[in-house]
C-alpha cells in the first residue's frame, strides 16, 4: 500500500509541475507591452543590452558623461564656486537632484 501511496504521489506532484510549467511559459509567451516614452526604451535598451554583457564599463562611463553633460550636472560645490554662489544659496535655489546619494545642480535650460 505504501509503494502505491508514493506512486501516486509521485504522479501528482510531477501533474502539478507540469502543470505550473505550462501555465508559466503561456504567460511567459504574452505580448509584452509596448514601451511608449522614449525614456523608457533607453532604459529598456540599456537593460537589455547590458543583460546581453555587451556594453564595457567604459561604454557606461562614457554614456554617463553624455548624460551629464546634457544635464548641465554639476555638484553644489562646484556650482557655487563657478557661479561665485554660496553652498546654501545654491542648495536652496537650484534644481537639486540627489544621484546616487550625491547632491547635483542640474541646469539644462
Amino acid at each position: 500500500k505504501s509503494q502505491s501511496m508514493k506512486q501516486l504521489l509521485v504522479r501528482y506532484a510531477t501533474l502539478a509541475v507540469n502543470t505550473l510549467f505550462t501555465q508559466f511559459n503561456k504567460l511567459n509567451q504574452m505580448e509584452k507591452p509596448i514601451t511608449t516614452t522614449n525614456g523608457a526604451k533607453l532604459i529598456e535598451f540599456l537593460d537589455k543590452k547590458m543583460y546581453q554583457g555587451e556594453f564595457t564599463n567604459d561604454d557606461l562611463i562614457q554614456f554617463i558623461e553624455s548624460v551629464a553633460k546634457y544635464l548641465n550636472l554639476q555638484t553644489i560645490a562646484d556650482y557655487a564656486n563657478e557661479h561665485k554662489m554660496s553652498y546654501n544659496g545654491v542648495k536652496n535655489n537650484r534644481n537639486i537632484q540627489k544621484i546616487c546619494n550625491v547632491n547635483f545642480v542640474i541646469e539644462n535650460h
